[in-house]
């Protein structure tokens, strides 16, 4: 189905050097870097962004780069702190979702090194891929709802201050930083929750960079 104009744009370099090359010994090295970028330029007139293999957080969208990842996410002040509650210290939600970026990699970058000595040679290669997310949204939530996910023993189930959070100060006028209101309940009650924590998507993304040992 053809719905749409896609523009790609990129960049591709490589590096080879051979800095030692006798009769006994060898010694090569190569980098090669690329940079790639899918932009959605526009879409069918009636739609100006539509879902991506059916899994209700990654779309396509007119004017971003293909595939963004577009999840419910936590309220947030001026300066990117969570929201609370000034009572239970629960989190807030956001009205709309909130775009976390795309699930292509921007970056990608390979490295190999290859020693010799008389007949016998050592070679590796390495990569590099960044700049992109991906989401387990799936997983992670119900692995917090059955309490096996390492994130929901973070704080030993106990009450906890919402990390990096803050809560409107009537008397400031302003949000404040949050360094004492704690949940009102660290357990199950939070954990499990389809509002504080499952249902907020942005949970369960996470960067896709990575390094990889490829071969030796």
């Amino acid at each position: 189905l053809n719905t749409g104009e896609v523009t790609n744009k990129g960049i591709e370099t490589a590096l080879r050097l051979n800095p030692i090359r006798t009769r006994d010994w060898d010694l090569r090295f190569g980098i090669n870097y690329t940079h790639n970028k899918n932009f959605l330029k526009s879409l069918h007139p009636q739609t100006k962004r539509i879902g991506v293999n059916g899994s209700g957080v990654i779309f396509a969208e007119e004017g971003y780069e293909v595939n963004q990842i577009v999840v419910p996410d936590y309220a947030r002040d001026e300066q990117g702190r969570v929201i609370v509650d000034i009572n239970t210290g629960y989190p807030s939600r956001a009205t709309e979702s909130t775009r976390i970026g795309n699930t292509t990699p921007k970056h990608r970058l390979g490295v190999d090194l290859s020693l010799r000595w008389k007949d016998f040679t050592v070679s590796s290669v390495f990569e590099y891929r960044g700049g992109y997310y991906f989401a387990s949204i799936e997983q992670g939530s119900t692995m917090d709802f059955i309490g096996s996910s390492a994130r929901s023993a973070y704080y030993n189930r106990e009450r906890f201050v919402f990390p990096n959070s803050s809560y409107w100060d009537e008397s400031k006028g302003a949000y404040v930083e949050n360094t004492n209101i704690t949940v009102s309940d660290g357990g199950s009650g939070f954990w499990t929750n389809s509002t504080y924590n499952r249902g907020t998507n942005s949970n369960y993304v996470y960067s896709g960079d990575y390094w990889k040992w490829r071969e030796l």
